[in-house]
């Protein structure tokens, strides 16, 4: 029952998964197993949110691209600026994977999501992801909590 408990806390979008591995710990579960049950809790509305957004991101593209038609200059530039996405594209994988593994408030799957989506990550990239830097801040919650 505990393991649910702390499971449902991280799915909880006002919770940090420092939350849900206090709250493992507090109700007795082993530190590990409440980082295990906090990490699973936080991961499952992931894919969801994550498609949804790309969803409203690629509709507002689609209305936006209606609008306007492009010249003949903004082909030159779009090769330009495919090169230029091509050499940051390492960057942003960065960028996205730090911003979820480093356990301060508002850096969850949550928030991360929405900067997969500004800094344009494929879904599942982006996925993958934000799942090893919620992995990875879980763990660093859990370290914390056995250190002190």
């Amino acid at each position: 029952m505990e393991f649910l408990t702390v499971f449902f806390a991280g799915i909880i979008p006002v919770n940090t998964i420092k939350d849900a591995v206090l709250l493992g710990v507090d109700v007795g579960l082993n530190q590990w197993v409440a980082c295990g049950a906090a990490v699973l809790g936080t991961l499952i509305p992931l894919p969801f949110f994550l498609f949804v957004l790309n969803a409203l991101d690629n509709r507002a593209r689609m209305l936006k691209d209606r609008e306007s038609e492009p010249k003949e200059d903004e082909g030159r530039k779009n090769g330009e600026q495919s090169r230029k996405r091509r050499i940051s594209f390492g960057l942003k994988d960065a960028i996205l994977f730090l911003f979820s593994a480093v356990p301060v408030p508002f850096t969850g799957i949550w928030t991360s999501s929405i900067l997969s989506v500004i800094l344009r990550v494929p879904f599942a990239k982006a996925a993958a992801i934000i799942a090893a830097g919620t992995v990875v801040s879980g763990a660093a919650v859990t370290v914390m909590i056995t250190a002190f």
